[in-house]
């Protein structure tokens, strides 16, 4: 195919004051055509509040304009201005996916130990929100104790660079975290994790609704740090940097998102078996929760703040068992059922091939206390 003489292709990095007007006209796309372009994307996305560092390629030749940027990772909107109208086509590209595995030992803190190692800070997230079905991040995480997360992570494998500043689709698919007396190994399975006797990891609620979170006060009598007088604590609080992200503990329903006298903004969250969940002090709440929203554990429900009476940025966390406030740190999920038949003998002959694993050895992992 012939290149027309006149054709010309750059890439626009979008900088802070930055609007689409200002990066297009430079290219001969008159404001009446930019403004037709607004108005064709305005269901898919406001291309005049682009985030800094979105990467917009642009080609023109002979009138004719073609405009492209990324909308997710491996979707692409390309906009193609000819005979004074825009034509637009969304295109999906080819995904790869490439295996990274990372080992860590944990010295101070799990979270900046993992990111010191090179491991994405989303696949540290998940890796936290899977320990905590297992362990009290608080208390049980030890010098010396170590981890090994193997995790795939899309790749596309064309314009790689119009994807740069979108955060890639990453999974785990192998987990094991190392202490002295215990081992926990587990393996992806139809999206769910299981231990290599087949037994599903989700068995309960959280302990530790919120990543990277220093545990401040426990659960049971104590003076209150603003009253100045004892009483029942009756959660388990953590501190963190405001916004920092809080979890649902567990699936379910919320019945209050409000502020809530001196637990300031506030979520509940209504669970299956008589389980009750309270998160206080919110900074303020994820778009989509609001009462009688359903969500899934590990959802984010709001953010941590200082709000109601509170002596400084913290999550206050509560579990009540039909009524009851119960020690967040002292719960015990209930394991939940193994795989059978056909899909244990799948999940057998996935980890064969891939892991090179014997089923007959079965690991000894630490049960999930009922």
């Amino acid at each position: 195919m012939l290149i027309p003489n006149n054709y010309q292709m750059k890439e626009v990095v979008v900088l802070p004051g930055d609007n689409i007007s200002l990066i297009l006209k430079p290219f001969g796309i008159t404001g009446g055509a930019i403004y037709e372009l607004q108005m064709l994307l305005q269901d898919k996305l406001d291309i005049n509040k682009l985030k800094v560092g979105t990467k917009i390629e642009v080609q023109s030749f002979d009138e004719k304009f073609i405009v492209r940027l990324a909308t997710e990772y491996g979707h692409l909107i390309e906009a193609t201005w000819t005979r004074n109208a825009w034509k637009l086509n969304e295109i999906t590209t080819e995904i790869n996916y490439v295996k990274s595995k990372k080992e860590v030992l944990i010295l101070d803190n799990i979270y900046q130990n993992s990111l010191d190692e090179g491991v994405p800070h989303s696949v540290v997230n998940d890796i936290i929100l899977i320990l905590s079905y297992l362990i009290d991040l608080q208390r049980d995480v030890k010098k010396h104790d170590s981890l090994i997360v193997e995790y795939e992570q899309a790749q596309s494998a064309s314009n790689p660079r119009l994807f740069s500043h979108k955060s890639p689709n990453r999974k785990i698919t192998y987990l094991q975290f190392n202490q002295d007396d215990k081992n926990y190994t587990l393996y992806r399975f139809e999206g769910a994790f299981y231990f290599r006797d087949g037994r599903a990891l989700h068995g309960g609620l959280l302990k530790t609704p919120i990543n990277g979170a220093k545990l401040t006060s426990h659960f049971g009598n104590r003076k209150h740090p603003i009253l100045g007088y004892s009483r029942i604590h009756k959660g388990i609080d953590f501190s963190a940097p405001i916004g920092t992200s809080v979890l649902a503990a567990g699936d379910g329903k919320v019945i209050r998102a409000s502020s809530y006298g001196t637990f300031g903004n506030c979520v509940i969250i209504e669970h299956k078996n008589g389980y009750r969940t309270l998160y206080a002090h919110l900074e303020n709440y994820a778009s989509n929760i609001r009462v009688n929203s359903k969500v899934k554990q590990g959802d984010v429900i709001g953010f941590l703040g200082n709000t109601g009476l509170s002596g400084g940025r913290h999550l206050h966390y509560e579990i009540h068992k039909n009524g009851r406030a119960i020690d967040p740190l002292n719960l015990k999920n209930v394991p939940q059922v193994r795989l059978e038949g056909n899909k244990l003998m799948a999940f057998n002959r996935k980890l064969t091939m891939e892991y090179n694993d014997n089923p007959s050895l079965i690991i000894n992992e630490s049960d999930v206390a009922e």
